[in-house]
C-alpha cells in the first residue's frame, strides 16, 4: 500500500488497537476510514506522516481521549468525524 494509496477503508473490522507506525509509509493517503471499530486509544504521532490526509473518520469507536497534538501534522485535513465515541475532552491544539 505504500506510495500510491489514496483511500484506505478499515471501518467495521472490530479493530481494538493501532500499532505505532502503522500508517508511516502511506504518505499519499487522502482519506482514512477507521469508523465503527473498537478503538479505545490512538497512539501518539500515529498520523504524523499523513500530511496529505483530507478526511479522517473515527466515529463509533470507544475513544475516551486523544493524545495532545494528534492532528498537528494534518494541515490539509478538512473533514474529521469523532462522534459516537466516549470523548469527554479534546486536548489543547487537538483540532
Amino acid at each position: 500500500l505504500a506510495g500510491e494509496s489514496a483511500n484506505l477503508f478499515l471501518n467495521q473490522n472490530q479493530l481494538s488497537a493501532l500499532p505505532t507506525g502503522v500508517f508511516d509509509r502511506l504518505v499519499n493517503l487522502n482519506e482514512l476510514y477507521l469508523d465503527n471499530n473498537q478503538l479505545q486509544a490512538i497512539p501518539h504521532a500515529v498520523f504524523d506522516q499523513l500530511t496529505e490526509l483530507t478526511r479522517l473518520d473515527m466515529e463509533a469507536n470507544q475513544l475516551k481521549s486523544l493524545p495532545p497534538k494528534i492532528f498537528d501534522k494534518l494541515g490539509k485535513l478538512m473533514h474529521l468525524q469523532l462522534h459516537a465515541n466516549q470523548l469527554t475532552t479534546v486536548p489543547t491544539g487537538g483540532v
